[in-house]
């Protein structure tokens, strides 16, 4: 199975977790080191750059917090059923108004609740898919709110329904 094809397996298994349509994944050419991955909601497409070879907890964490924003995208314009603690106005003022990461503006970017409840998700996919504790680096401010989040996410999904054996191979 090819890198983008394990990547793309991998969005199913977030998508079922989520209760959302898959969203193709695709490798974007880039030699920037700033951008990891992204959904980009135009084309409903994520894409991881390509400068990853292979799939490693670091790049699983990567999609499952694209797929969070592709969630997040399907709830604001009513194509799913919000969860209780999904706030539709709020993600869909920071998509609106979306503050791009760069070096001068992260903690700009890190504030946005998008980005918190995307953070918190792929946290929570990693622990519950690959049982593995990994924490995204995060400045200490920012923790107890990525916490709060992935506490109340836990609550509102079905990690069973996923085929965890589809992707573990590897990783």
């Amino acid at each position: 199975m090819t890198f983008l094809e394990q990547l793309n397996r991998i969005e199913i298994e977030s998508s079922k977790v989520l209760g959302k349509q898959p969203t193709e994944v695709l490798l974007l050419n880039t030699d920037s080191k700033i951008i990891a991955a992204a959904f980009m909601p135009e084309e409903n497409v994520i894409l991881v750059n390509s400068i990853y070879k292979e799939l490693t907890p670091t790049v699983v964490g990567f999609l499952a917090h694209e797929t969070r924003h592709a969630y997040q995208h399907q709830v604001i314009h009513g194509q799913l059923k919000p969860k209780p603690s999904d706030d539709p106005l709020t993600w869909a003022h920071d998509f609106e108004h979306h503050i791009k990461p760069s070096e001068e503006n992260m903690v700009d970017y890190a504030l946005q609740a998008i980005e918190i409840d995307a953070i918190a998700y792929s946290e929570l996919f990693i622990r519950k898919m690959l049982k593995r504790n990994l924490r995204i680096n995060v400045p200490g401010y920012l923790r107890p709110y990525i916490d709060e989040r992935k506490a109340i996410i836990e609550k509102e999904l079905n990690f069973d329904e996923s085929n965890k054996e589809a992707f573990i191979v590897g990783v």
